[in-house]
Order: C-alpha cells, then sequence, then structure tokens
C-alpha cells in the first residue's frame, strides 16, 4: 500500500515538475520582456475568469471520490455512471456560466480594471480549466496516473511553443498557450475515457446522482472558499494597487507555487487511496496513513520553505530581474503562508475521502473569512503586502481546526506535530536574525546555520527517509 501511494507520489511529482517549469516560465517571460504591468493584467483576467470555475466545477472532487469508492467495492457500472453524470452535469454548468460571463463580460472588464478583448480571451478557460481539473482528479481515482503523467508533459510542451511563438512574433495573445494546452488536454482525456461513455446496466443512476449532489453541494461551499481565495486575492487587491504591483504580487505567487506541487501531488493520491480504504472501511489503515503523511510533509515543507525564505531576494533577482526584488517581503510572507496550508494537506485529504467531507467545508470557510476580513483592513493600508499577511492569518487559523479535528476522528499525534512545527519557527528566526544583523556573508551564514540545525535537529525522520527511498528504488 505504501509503495503504491509513493510510487504515484513520485509520478504526479514529474508531471508537476512539467507544469510547474510552464507556468513559472510564463511569468519569468512575460514579466522580463512586457514588464510587470503587462504581467499583472494577464494575472487578473485568469483569476477572474477562475473564480467562475469554482462554480463549474460542481462534481470535480464527486466524480473522482465515487468513482474510487465504487471501484473499491468492485462496482464498474456504477463507476461509469458517476462519471457520465459529473461528465454532463459538468457541460451544462459550463455552457450556462460561460454565457453569463460573456453577457457581463463589460461590467466585469471595467470593475477588475482590465480592457473587455483580454477578458473575453480568458472566458473559454472557464470551460477547459473545469475539465483540466475535473479529469486530473479522475486519473487518480481510476489509478490511471501514467496516463495522466504522459497528457502532462504533452500539454506542457505544446504550451512552451505556443509561449515562444507569442513572444518572438505575436507579442499579443498572451492567454493563447493556456488555451491551446488545456484544449489537448480536454481532447485526449475525452477520447481516453471513451469507454466510460457506454451503457451501465446494474447501476441505480438516481442513488448515485443524489449522492453525489449531495456531496457536491458541501463540497462547492469548501471549494468556493479554497480556491476561490487564492483568485480572489488578485482581483481585490487589483481593486486598491496597480496592475504593476499586481505583477509583483503575481512573480512572487508563481515562485511559491512551485512549493504548492507538493499537496498537487499528494491530494490527489491519498484523497482516492482514503476513499479507496473508507470503500473498504480500513479504518486502521486511514489513520495510519494519516499519521505517516502528516509527519513526512512537516520536515519536507519546512526544509523547502525555510530555505526559500532566506533566500526569497536572491531567488526574485535571479528569475525576474533586480526590480522584482522590491516584492522579497511578499514572497516571505507567502511562503509562510504556503507551509502551514501544506501541514493541512492529508488531514484536509482524509477528511474529502471519507464521511468528513464538511469538516473540509468549514475548513474552506474559517480560511475564506479570516482571509477575507484581514484583506479589507489590510490592503487598503498595505497593499500587496496585506494580500500576503491575509493568507498567512487564514491559513493558520482553519489548519489549528483541522488539527483538532483531526485528533480527535482520526487519533492523529497533536503533540510531536506542533513540536516539530514550533521548532522550524525557532529554527528560521535565528537564521533569519543571522541574516538581518550579520555583517558579513549574512545570506550565505543564515543558509548554513539553518541547514545544520535543522539536519541535526530532525535527523531521525531524514534518515529514515532514506531508508524508504533507497529501500524503494532497489525494488522498481
Amino acid at each position: 500500500m505504501e509503495k503504491t501511494l509513493i510510487k504515484n507520489i513520485g509520478i504526479t511529482g514529474i508531471a508537476l515538475v512539467f507544469l510547474g517549469v510552464t507556468k513559472l516560465m510564463f511569468n519569468i517571460l512575460i514579466g522580463r520582456s512586457f514588464g510587470s504591468s503587462t504581467l499583472g493584467i494577464v494575472t487578473t483576467a485568469m483569476s477572474t475568469v477562475f473564480l467562475f470555475v469554482t462554480v463549474t466545477g460542481f462534481f470535480q472532487n464527486a466524480t473522482p471520490k465515487y468513482m474510487a469508492e465504487y471501484l473499491g467495492e468492485g462496482d464498474f457500472d456504477a463507476a461509469k455512471t458517476m462519471f457520465k453524470i459529473g461528465f454532463f452535469f459538468t457541460v451544462c454548468l459550463c455552457i450556462l456560466v460561460t454565457l453569463t460571463a460573456l453577457v457581463l463580460s463589460g461590467w466585469i472588464s471595467s470593475k477588475v480594471g482590465i480592457e473587455r478583448n483580454v477578458f473575453l480571451l480568458a472566458v473559454p478557460l472557464i470551460t477547459l480549466y473545469t475539465f483540466y481539473l475535473t479529469y486530473r482528479r479522475i486519473y487518480y481515482g481510476i489509478n490511471r496516473v501514467k496516463q495522466y503523467l504522459k497528457l502532462e508533459i504533452i500539454s506542457d510542451i505544446l504550451f512552451l511553443v505556443c509561449l515562444e511563438v507569442i513572444i518572438l512574433y505575436i507579442k499579443s495573445l498572451f492567454l493563447l498557450p493556456f488555451i491551446l494546452s488545456y484544449m489537448l488536454f480536454f481532447a485526449l482525456s475525452t477520447y481516453l475515457f471513451r469507454s466510460y461513455f457506454g451503457r451501465s446496466t446494474n447501476a441505480d443512476g438516481k442513488v448515485i446522482a443524489k449522492r453525489a449532489t449531495l456531496y457536491s453541494s458541501l463540497d462547492l461551499v469548501g471549494n468556493l472558499a479554497s480556491m476561490g481565495t487564492t483568485n480572489l486575492s488578485v482581483v481585490l487587491t487589483g481593486l486598491y494597487v496597480s496592475k504593476e504591483w499586481i505583477g509583483y504580487y503575481a512573480a512572487a505567487y508563481s515562485i511559491v507555487l512551485l512549493l504548492t506541487f507538493v499537496p498537487k501531488m499528494i491530494h490527489p493520491v491519498l484523497f482516492s487511496s482514503q476513499s479507496y480504504q473508507f470503500g473498504k472501511k480500513r479504518h486502521d489503515l486511514i489513520n495510519e496513513t494519516l499519521n505517516t503523511f502528516t509527519k513526512w510533509l512537516i520536515v519536507i515543507v519546512s526544509l523547502m520553505g525555510g530555505l526559500g525564505i532566506l533566500l526569497s531576494a536572491f531567488i526574485l533577482k535571479i528569475l525576474f530581474g533586480v526590480s522584482y526584488t522590491i516584492a522579497s517581503p511578499i514572497l516571505q510572507l507567502l511562503f509562510i503562508s504556503v507551509i502551514v496550508r501544506l501541514v493541512g494537506t492529508p488531514i484536509n485529504s482524509t477528511f474529502y475521502g471519507t464521511k468528513y467531507m464538511h469538516l473540509s467545508m468549514i475548513w474552506g470557510i474559517i480560511s475564506f473569512v479570516v482571509c477575507v476580513g484581514s484583506w479589507f483592513i489590510l490592503i487598503p493600508e498595505y497593499g500587496v503586502l496585506g494580500t500576503a499577511l491575509g493568507l498567512c492569518f487564514g491559513a493558520i487559523s482553519s489548519l489549528t481546526f483541522g488539527l483538532y479535528y483531526a485528533h480527535k476522528h482520526f487519533n492523529l499525534v497533536l503533540k510531536e506535530n506542533i513540536k516539530n512545527l514550533l521548532t522550524f519557527g525557532l529554527i528560521l528566526t535565528v537564521a533569519y536574525a543571522i541574516q538581518e544583523f550579520c555583517p558579513y556573508y549574512p545570506v550565505i551564514l543564515s543558509i548554513i546555520v539553518f541547514s545544520i540545525l535543522f539536519i541535526l535537529i530532525n535527523r531521525a525522520d531524514l534518515r529514515y527517509f532514506y531508508i524508504k527511498f533507497i529501500s524503494y528504488t532497489n525494488t522498481v
């Protein structure tokens, strides 16, 4: 079981490397070639249409969840029925929402401060990105992760080719690479899943639809809160600051995005696995998996996030240029918010994959309310720095909620995990103080001190990871 999870996470990691490179390259090339204002306009357009995706993705979690459960129970007909219900309902929602966006395009574009033609170019992403997210989750639900990897690589290659053509020759239509790559992913995935469109003879479609709709109705609230928070941060901030500062924020966030691929590697695999084990009523294995992955993730994201915070100015200078180093404090706060969010990934995946999905909904609501409430106070005063601070407050408050209920329902070990988080905070504080006050080679010294202290304190866990990795590679 553990080896299967690690294998699927590894495959996901490879796919996300391609995905991460394409998105980061997009921001770097657009930001360097056309300036932070252009990057800010493109980011605002995409964030605005992705707010609609929180609605059109009504079945994006229910479809893979119940497909995984039904396959775990050995009911292939029910899995096919769930796929068809999710697909056709999503098509109808996408048509309705897209028409609404087109009718309101003039009003929306004026409110978010971009030209109408830029927003109209982004509108097709409502449907394409919805199906991209849904199909990606389904690949994990039915254990076809290798197929997802191949499609991700093919789509990302097309993305990079289109991006090069646009930068060198067209010098406009910056959203076209996203449209074409998601369109290819949608077409190929629909073809690969063609067998699921066949007739189901032994499944009760009404019961399945009712069950999935109830789940999705609850999930919608949490999805609006979690996915909506990220996109709303850009849209809301754009009401108070210039598109140039939105560009700086987008540059910083695209770097942090690489770290957010850690939960994207883990969530679909763990979510599908926990759903499958829940279908088999293996509650002991669910508890064990949650504890193991939470412990691992704290160590991994603490190391990656800590180094990112200490190297924030250097990273921005190397990737985007000297002018973008002004966003270093923003990047540091974004790293903190992402670290906190990532620690909760196994908890949230387990809530989603079992009968406690309503806790994920509440989790998202808490994060959303705290973030938005903070933004109305902080953004007018501190601009994009206030946006990043609000994300930190939302992440901390929602993780506190998640830790409590994970301990209550799944026996998550709180004492050790909280101790590890506090220890990381202390190590980072020491290293950051050296960087701020040391007159000679402050960045290098802070990295050395952080790395040595981290390795000494976490040596047992790091040795365990190394042994597991060697053991796994020897069996492949």
